[in-house]
């Protein structure tokens, strides 16, 4: 699973134009936090696919964070599952399998970073002085 600060910079500076066929590489789901009340799961999927003669690797499936259901994620995505790989034909290392919009997770996370941390510094500075 990638962080925001992937996915963002990826959807800001790729210009997904062109699709190729892949493979399901890796499909695999990883527990967190083991031994804690509540324990997060999350999914790791991997893509290969080539673009000319070159092999590239992908993670990103789309761009939302792992608020999905790590189980309807894996079956979706089984090892060796033939799969259309959508990708950036500058820069075909930038691709992702379900092309679209960012995930309100993604905003909302982008809102707490921007927004919410400069006012608590404020905060928290005005408190100490």
């Amino acid at each position: 699973m990638l962080g925001t600060f992937t996915i963002l910079n990826q959807y800001i500076f790729s210009n997904i134009d062109s699709e190729t066929t892949g493979k399901i590489i890796r499909s695999e789901q990883r527990v967190l936090g083991l031994g804690t009340k509540a324990p997060q799961r999350e999914y790791l999927i991997r893509y290969e696919y080539l673009v000319g003669e070159k092999k590239f690797n992908g993670e990103l499936i789309n761009y939302k964070t792992a608020i999905e259901d790590t189980a309807e994620i894996l079956a979706r995505y089984p090892v060796n599952k033939e799969v259309t790989v959508y990708f950036d034909s500058e820069m075909p290392k930038y691709s992702i399998l379900e092309h679209g919009y960012l995930g309100f997770e993604v905003w909302f996370q982008i809102l707490v970073i921007f927004v919410g941390l400069p006012i608590m510094t404020f905060v928290v500075i005005k408190a100490l002085f």
